[in-house]
């Protein structure tokens, strides 16, 4: 605001009021009445209300000028980004390519000597697939072209590989049950599973088991077989028989007396090792468990036994598993 070159403290008021009302939209019709009627006032404020329009016009063009400043900053920092961007892209195909080299490197001897050995291994008493096949719809003209006619034709069940070594097709057990695996039910898929991770694992070691259970002043206090353990307290129990719906079994244990000693859980079926589990006793009356995933290969009898740090038998629980 640039007041006018007046001392008049009217005038000024008029100046003032009129700027005022423009900056709120008014017009000068709407100044007090003493300003409307007393001409000069009317001027003065007249002159306020002019000069507050010029300024905001001037404001109004000038934030409608192009900020080409600050678009020239953004146009530099898109650039900018864009460049490392495809740097970083760059760099990380670079690098893919040579750790693709570098495995090829690395694996190409070790191909040349599959194809060294591939070379060995054939002899030229074999044919390919087409020319077993003539000569089987070749006829026979005397006993020696049937003898080698009939040598060529068993070759017809081999196949060749793509390094030219004709191998026959023979389906192992393992293969037949994987194709078979289509008709099983999910819980058998993995009951197969299981039963193909044991027989992968060590020969299982046979115990004889004793007759006489340890006397020790380590005390075993209502043991529980469960299917599960909250809150350290076991849920459902069993005693002699466990359902062959059962796939994952807890022994619950709690002991007394063994506080800073190591216990086992055995678990046996038909007296052959499945588990030895260690159990560490931190208090003189201690809640401890461990536990055994089931399958339906494994039906009948089973022992669960516990043993202290000498591996001698405390306690020994039977039961009977599944239908069996």
């Amino acid at each position: 605001m640039k007041l006018p070159d007046t001392q008049n403290a009217h005038h000024l008021y008029a100046f003032k009021k009129g700027y005022r009302l423009a900056l709120d939209g008014k017009t000068v019709n709407q100044a007090a009445s003493k300003i409307r009627y007393d001409q000069t006032m009317r001027q003065y404020c007249l002159m306020g209300w002019e000069q507050a329009n010029e300024e905001m016009a001037a404001g109004i063009k000038e934030m409608q000028k192009t900020p080409w400043r600050n678009r020239l900053a953004w146009f530099v920092m898109m650039v900018l980004g864009g460049i490392a961007t495809a740097s970083v892209l760059i760099n990380s195909i670079n690098e893919k390519k040579v750790e693709q080299q570098a495995l090829i490197a690395n694996e190409a001897p070790a191909i040349s000597a599959q194809q060294i050995q591939n070379e060995q291994l054939t002899t030229p008493t074999y044919k390919t697939e087409e020319e077993n096949r003539t000569v089987a719809q070749t006829p026979a003209t005397d006993p020696t072209d049937n003898q080698a006619q009939t040598n060529e034709i068993t070759v017809t069940s081999a196949k060749e590989t793509e390094s030219g070594v004709p191998q026959t097709t023979i389906a192992s057990p393992a293969e037949s049950v994987e194709n078979d695996l289509s008709i099983l039910t999910p819980q058998q898929r993995e009951d197969l599973t299981l039963t193909k991770q044991e027989q992968q694992e060590s020969i299982r070691v046979t115990v004889e088991p004793s007759p006489v259970v340890q006397q020790s002043k380590i005390l075993v206090v209502n043991p529980a077989l469960t299917t599960n353990i909250i809150d350290k307290e076991p849920t459902e129990t069993f005693n002699a028989h466990v359902p062959k719906n059962i796939r994952k079994l807890f022994f619950f244990t709690p002991i007394k007396g063994a506080e800073g000693n190591v216990i086992y859980h055995r678990w046996l079926h038909k007296q052959k090792v499945m588990a030895l589990i260690p159990l560490t006793i931190n208090s003189n009356l201690y809640r401890t468990w461990s536990s055994k995933r089931l399958t339906s290969a494994w039906q009948g009898e089973w022992t669960v036994e516990v043993l202290d740090s000498k591996k001698q038998v405390l306690y020994r629980h039977s039961f009977t598993y599944g239908n069996l």
